[in-house]
């Protein structure tokens, strides 16, 4: 059950990384705090992909440390 948590967390943080550098590369916006909400579609769904990852991770974490501690 770790192991599931932590890979949905990496694929989520390898498709945030992908969502961020096809918005930098492809449609030459910056990265900064007003481009999270005034650019396109990518740059939030990058964000919203790398909170999901950080959920994830952490819940993995959580739980591997939990059985390791038994």
């Amino acid at each position: 059950m770790t192991n599931k948590f932590i890979m949905l967390g990496i694929v989520a943080l390898l498709l945030s990384g992908a969502a961020l550098i096809t918005e930098v590369v492809f449609f030459g916006s910056s990265v900064s705090t007003s481009a999270l909400v005034s650019e396109s579609f990518l740059m939030p769904l990058s964000f919203i992909f790398f909170l999901i990852a950080g959920a994830f991770l952490i819940v993995g974490s959580m739980i591997k440390v939990a059985e390791i501690s038994d």
